[in-house]
């Protein structure tokens, strides 16, 4: 069992199960987001183009990736994956820029 995100063995107990599956990342934690980027309904930082094929965002130079912009897998290789993309475009940005 949980409480305010710490476990809690007082409360816990032993299940019998083949398997165990954790869901993290379910929900994006973006909230203090809210004022900086564009956001959609639940909570996603919106990409440009509205799909994965740009990590970045509503504010230039702000690239986001994984949990908090993929309403879809929500996957640890695929946030991973994610990354790597996200990097090459702010790579992409910082060389347009003449910064890179």
């Amino acid at each position: 069992a949980t409480s305010g995100g710490a476990v809690d063995a007082a409360a816990s107990e032993r299940v019998a199960c083949d398997g165990a599956f954790v869901a993290i990342g379910r929900q994006p934690a973006s909230s203090f987001l809210q004022s900086q980027l564009e956001l959609d309904d639940h909570g996603y930082v919106r990409l440009r183009g509205g799909d994965a094929a740009s990590s970045g965002t509503s504010v230039g130079g702000v690239f986001a990736c994984g949990d908090v912009a993929d309403p879809r897998y929500r996957q640890a290789v695929t946030a991973a994956g994610a990354g790597a993309q996200a990097a090459m475009d702010a790579d992409d940005y910082l060389t347009l820029a003449g910064v890179g």
